[in-house]
């Protein structure tokens, strides 16, 4: 089975599985503080991805936000969030997905994100271009930020009592419409299909950005660091990330007045 043909096979049954624990009481399992936190769906979703790839690719490596990093010693490493959005999930709201990459040695190369109440599965390997449903995709054509619509994603709030982060000049000055959805996924591939037009994210995991970074790039879109450097991934569960996405027209723009605010 080819890489791409598993992942999306793999989004959609755990997206299913997901689904059925969707709007119904759940198990949570908190990671620290009380906003950090996974539930019984997350769990399930992620053995169905596990068990798949270890069924067809049983000596690739496995790194997922709950499991953790299943080293084989393989070049090719797994990469996942079961439930990317799980506050949305756990409270009903329908922004959450799964999200799938494939890196080959320290590069992801295949990306997919699927978006079970939306029933919308986004696919993109590198040099193919992007997809929504079988459906090339692309990104905004937007030039102005006074035109834009921006997301942000923040970290938990026990993080926020020691971040400089000046998310309040930000907000204050870029003349644009600014949004939070609460799911890094559902806000990567916004900005593939053209729906936003750059996002802006404090701190986030491997697991959190990969996939939706391939279907950005590939979409026309651009992601870099904070500093409008390549971000430098590390398969691992400790590294942190703080990067900026756009449709690639608006990223130096974007990236110049946020880095004013630093």
């Amino acid at each position: 089975m080819e890489f791409l043909d598993l992942a999306r096979e793999a989004a959609e049954k755990a997206g299913k599985t997901a689904m059925s624990y969707f709007k119904k009481e759940h198990t949570f399992h908190h990671k620290g503080e009380p906003s950090n936190f996974c539930t019984e769906a997350d769990l399930h979703s992620e053995k169905v991805i596990f068990e798949l790839v270890k069924k067809h690719f049983p000596k690739h490596s496995f790194l997922s936000e709950e499991m953790g990093l299943v080293n084989n010693g393989s070049e090719y490493t797994w990469v996942v969030d079961p439930i990317d959005g799980t506050v949305n999930f756990s409270h009903g709201q329908p922004l959450w997905g799964v999200e799938i990459a494939v890196f080959k040695n320290n590069m992801p190369f295949i990306g997919v994100v699927y978006l079970p109440v939306l029933n919308e599965l986004y696919f993109a390997q590198k040099g193919q271009g992007a997809f929504l449903n079988g459906e090339k995709i692309g990104t905004s054509r937007t030039k102005k930020l006074e035109s834009s619509l921006i997301g942000l994603e923040v970290n938990y709030p026990a993080g926020r009592k020691v971040q400089k982060f000046p998310f309040e000049k930000f907000i204050r000055n870029i003349p644009a419409v600014l949004g939070m959805s609460a799911s890094t996924a559902f806000d990567l591939v916004a900005i593939a299909r053209g729906g936003m037009d750059g996002f802006v994210e404090e701190e986030a995991y491997i697991w959190d950005i990969a996939g939706g970074m391939v279907l950005v790039e590939e979409a026309g879109g651009k992601v870099t660091d904070w500093k409008g450097k390549a971000l430098v991934w590390k398969l691992d569960t400790e590294k942190l990330y703080q990067h900026i996405a756009s449709n690639g027209i608006l990223h130096t723009e974007i990236l110049e007045r946020f880095k004013s605010y630093l």
